[in-house]
Formats: structure tokens, sequence, C-alpha cells
């Protein structure tokens, strides 16, 4: 079978030419595109999650974003584009992903069950973040969040007494989130040693390669 053609990323539903992305950047046309930033936020599970099913994802962050933004389903990133397949929401597109990439563990209903549960779980707790990253006294949400009895630990000691698969795309999703709380406290795993000993397996994996040094969107300061 002869190579695929290649495609511009200006031809991803938006206008080219001065379009809001680059139409100078060319790439395969059976990779899977994700437009957004090269930061660790809503996009870290998903392309850890492409990493471990070796599903070859381009990042997209050369892009315009007032340009872009009427063109995208609710004027938000991240935006999916996969051949034909174009949408938004950044857990349609990580379950997208896990799908496509065979981790989404339904090949066992249990197993499937599990990942859906963490994949929520992950929703929860990055929301959490997002409202201490947002809040109008920022330190003191993060140290509320953060203290040995508050909102995480109660989290995690709900989540130590599973057992996440490191195969599916909850566990590293789960993985991934815990990731970016150890980069915002360091020490936040430490009364709760299964989840420390399985998020410093999973980021140590290859499914991180690559973005485990992205830098965060969330911060303290």
């Amino acid at each position: 079978m002869s190579r695929p053609p290649t495609i511009l990323l200006a031809n991803l539903g938006i206008p080219t030419g001065t379009g809001p992305i680059n139409p100078t950047t060319v790439i395969n046309a059976f990779m899977v595109i994700i437009v957004y930033r090269p930061i660790k936020a809503r996009n870290y599970a998903t392309q850890a999650v492409a990493n471990a099913g070796n599903l070859k994802l381009e990042l997209v962050s050369d892009f315009d974003f007032p340009a872009l933004k009427p063109t995208l389903p609710f004027g938000q990133l991240p935006y999916l584009e996969d051949g034909d397949v174009k949408f938004a929401q950044s857990n349609a597109i990580l379950r997208y992903v896990a799908k496509k990439a065979g981790l989404d563990g339904s090949d066992d209903l249990a197993k499937f069950a599990l990942s859906e549960m963490l994949i929520e779980e992950s929703v929860d707790i990055s929301n959490l973040l997002g409202k201490c990253h947002y809040a109008p006294h920022k330190a003191e949400a993060f140290n509320e969040f953060f203290a040995p009895e508050g909102t995480l630990a109660k989290h995690l000691a709900y989540l130590e007494n599973l057992s996440p698969n490191k195969n599916t795309a909850g566990g590293i999703a789960i993985a991934a989130t815990l990731d970016l709380c150890v980069a915002l406290e360091a020490t936040c795993l430490d009364n709760f040693p299964k989840m420390k000993a399985f998020h410093n397996e999973l980021i140590s994996s290859s499914a991180f390669d690559g973005i485990r040094d992205l830098p965060m969107y969330y911060s303290r300061d």
C-alpha cells in the first residue's frame, strides 16, 4: 500500500492562508491531532494514554486562539482531529484516544468499570486543582487542599483502597493527575504508600516519555 498523503495543519476545518494554525507545518494523515498548548493540564493524561498505546499523536501548539475559537464546537480547547472525526471536550478526547489505543478496558467489564471510575476521579481532582488555581486567595486555597486532613488526603484515602490497573486509561489518568499534585506539593503522597508507588511506577514508564517535563499550568504563586 502506498504511503498516505500528508495534510496541512491549516486544513483542520478552519481558514487557510493566514489562519489560526501555521499552514506550513505538515503531518501524516494517519496521525491523531490534538490542538492545545504544550503544558501539563487537561491534555496530560491523554498524551500519556496515546504513548502507552503506541498511538501516533501530534500536539499542535502553533495557533492563534482568537481566530481559532469561532471554529471550535464549544469555543474552547483541546480539540481533536482524526481523519473525518473532529470534536472537542477534554474528557471525550481522553476516552476516544483510550478506545483507539486499546486502553479503555473494554475487553473486560470489571476492568472497564474501574477505568471509567478512575477517569471520573481524576477529573474530580483536576477540577479541585482548578478551583484552587483560580481562587481569590490562591495560596490559602492550595494550603487547605494539601493539608494533612485536607481535600486531597480524603480522595487519596479512598484511592488507597483500590487497585488501579496501570494498563488502562483510568490508571494512567490517575497517575497523571497525581503527578500534577506532586508538582505542587512534593510530599502529598507520603502518607499513601500504595498511591505513591503507583504514581512513581507510572510516571517513570514510557507512557510519560517526552511529556513528564512539560511546564505546569497550575501554580501556587
